[in-house]
């Protein structure tokens, strides 16, 4: 099919450059064929006084009659120049179109393996932030006007919550990547691992919830240090899994 459009289009510059010659010729040949008619016309006329002093002005007439028609039929020759031209150029084969190339195909949808654990990721960030005002007020019963108490569990608290979106995001735009091409064992596992840091997270969030709840319901020395020490496992797993991030 290449080898094809390349001849036509060669094909095609031929016959330009035969009708482009045509045309520069027969500009050539009229041009010639003017100038001859003058030569000749001032020639005879230089004649004709010299042999008869009383040249008739009649015969200038003549001499102009033949320069119309010698003239007429240089028009005609470039006018009969000028259709073949125009048949040449109409017999003239239209250019076939190139083929149209093919569109790439993407999938619409994203593979069933790899949703799963997008599922799971965007389950786990919803059940926090729904609940952004039960953990305000649990704070608020445990601490009350202690506002350092309460700014300090609710940045931890919140840098969790920020994590568990970080990995959701980051997981979709692995998919993104993953899905348009085949699943792989190698691909699972590594959304499997941003499932398991937040399933991490979410557990030392829950056990700070759980502390929280038993040192509101009865507060002691010793539900007090437990508060803190699931505060400080969530603010390590945190920052931890942050960092690697």
């Amino acid at each position: 099919m290449a080898q094809k459009r390349k001849k036509n289009s060669r094909n095609r510059r031929q016959k330009r450059g035969m009708i482009g010659n045509m045309s520069v010729a027969g500009l050539v040949i009229s041009l010639i064929l003017m100038i001859v008619i003058c030569i000749m016309m001032a020639f005879i006329t230089l004649l004709s006084f010299a042999l008869n002093p009383h040249f008739a002005p009649l015969h200038l007439l003549d001499l102009f009659g033949l320069g119309l028609s010698i003239y007429g039929i240089v028009c005609c020759a470039l006018e009969v120049n000028r259709r073949q031209k125009d048949k040449l150029l109409a017999a003239q084969p239209e250019p076939e179109p190139e083929p149209a190339k093919p569109e790439v195909q993407l999938p619409e949808q994203i593979p069933e393996p790899y949703e799963r654990y997008l599922v799971v990721l965007k389950k786990t960030l919803d059940s926090y932030e729904e609940r952004d005002d039960e953990f305000d007020q649990l704070l608020e019963d445990c601490f009350g006007g202690s506002n350092i108490a309460k700014a300090r569990y609710s940045t931890v608290i919140d840098q969790a919550r920020r994590l568990l979106k970080e990995n959701y995001e980051r997981a979709e735009q692995a998919v993104e990547l993953f899905r348009f091409s085949a699943v792989t064992k190698e691909r699972c596992s590594i959304l499997q691992q941003y499932v398991d840091d937040s399933n991490e997270v979410a557990i030392n969030i829950e056990r700070v919830i759980n502390e929280l709840a038993k040192n509101r319901h009865h507060s002691t020395n010793e539900t007090h240090d437990a508060l803190n020490d699931s505060l400080r496992e969530l603010a390590s797993t945190t920052s931890r899994y942050s960092s690697n991030h």
